[in-house]
């Protein structure tokens, strides 16, 4: 459950982990502003396996339910996480994770964005998450 809330300083959001459902795939957003964002990610087997970045976005993944690897560049392991665990990734470093646990993987995500006017670089084309994807080696 979010729910948008106007305050006399700007709009806040109140949400619920436990009783946010997955409406389209495997994330949701329940909070949004002009700069950050917070997700509500849910898997019950797999997770996100193509290696990508988002060359805008520094984001912070906390694990909440069951276990997670994630991988950089060259499939090299980043962490291995359990409940109450986070791991940092800033915006633009290449990576891929999967749930390692029998459990549903429940996490959130809490991303910043540079603004579109701030962006210096040419990354080339992002997918409407913000994401660049390259080919994983093979085992």
């Amino acid at each position: 459950m979010a729910q948008a809330v106007e305050s006399p300083a700007q709009p806040y959001a109140v949400y619920d982990v436990d009783t946010t459902e997955v409406v389209r795939g495997h994330t949701q957003s329940v909070a949004r502003g002009d700069m950050m964002t917070v997700l509500v990610h849910r898997w019950a087997t797999g997770g996100e396996v193509a290696l990508h970045s988002h060359p805008y976005q520094d984001a912070a993944w906390t694990v909440l339910q069951g276990r997670v690897k994630f991988y950089g560049d060259n499939n090299n392991l980043m962490g291995e996480l359990g409940p109450h665990q986070g791991i940092f990734i800033p915006g633009g470093t290449f990576y891929w994770f999967e749930s390692v646990a029998e459990e549903e993987l429940v996490m959130t995500r809490i991303s910043t964005q540079v603004p579109a006017e701030l962006r210096n670089k040419d990354t080339g084309p992002l997918d409407q998450y913000g994401r660049t994807f390259k080919d994983r080696p093979s085992n």
